[in-house]
């Protein structure tokens, strides 16, 4: 299994969205694993005459379709943060059975309107690795704030799910690998409409992705607001947010 914060750990599921016994889930170096699932029991291979099972197959479900989004969205190459954050605000198929297997299970349709067209119902921001005062910076004020601005096309009381993906230097990650908390950093997230009206939040303290999901107040360019709560000031950080919405 993926273990550490700067991967996405992807589950097996069934074809009725409940977890592969060969599955593993649970706290792994102080972060819920896996993030999302996908499909990977009763996988036929004509070629072979096999019928195979594993997250083998499962991963690269997953790592495909975001691939694929990456053609229609200029913001997603070589952005691992956003590319994550995208995957799990994507998972929005309920998975069942007890023990967390995630935020949910790979939604292909979460992503397009048509997925043969450029017209999608995903948006994604963020920035790439910098230390937090220049992340702090980015949005023409220093405040101790990250402000990301999201277009969200979504009509009134559609669902919408945002996520944020918080990555570290993994040289860092390295050096703190033994310790309890090795992303040694709690980053809050509080959402607002496109009127400015608040809506939620996203606050657990140790997870490396945290979701939240609302009903769409119209549409327009929401905003999201990354405050550092704790650790390093001079650490290198990568912030990714996406949301979907009329999953």
């Amino acid at each position: 299994m993926s273990r550490g914060p700067n991967t996405l750990a992807v589950g097996a599921i069934n074809d009725n969205n409940t977890p592969a016994n060969f599955t593993l889930s649970g706290d792994f170096m102080g972060f819920q694993k896996p993030e999302v699932s996908a499909v990977g029991t009763d996988i036929d291979l004509p070629q072979a005459n096999m019928n195979v099972n594993g997250t083998s197959f499962s991963a690269p479900l997953v790592a495909s379709t975001i691939a694929a989004l990456t053609r229609f969205n200029a913001n997603l190459p070589f952005q691992p943060a956003r590319q994550k954050a995208l995957a799990v605000a994507g998972a929005t198929n309920p998975v069942t059975n007890g023990a967390r297997n995630g935020f949910g299970s790979l939604n292909a349709d979460s992503y397009f309107f048509n997925p043969n067209s450029t017209s999608r119902n995903h948006s994604v921001g963020g920035a790439r690795r910098v230390g937090w005062n220049a992340f702090d910076a980015l949005d023409g004020n220093i405040n101790g704030i990250y402000r990301i601005p999201l277009q969200i096309s979504a009509a009134s009381g559609s669902p919408v799910r945002v996520a944020l993906s918080v990555m570290r230097n993994p040289a860092d990650i390295w050096a703190r690998r033994n310790t309890s908390f090795p992303m040694n950093a709690n980053f809050d997230a509080n959402v607002f409409d496109h009127n400015g009206a608040y809506i939620g939040g996203m606050y657990d303290i140790e997870d490396s992705t945290e979701i939240l999901e609302f009903n769409s107040n119209g549409s327009g360019v929401y905003r999201i607001e990354i405050e550092r709560k704790s650790g390093s000031t001079t650490a290198e950080y990568e912030l990714g947010v996406a949301a979907t919405w009329g999953f």
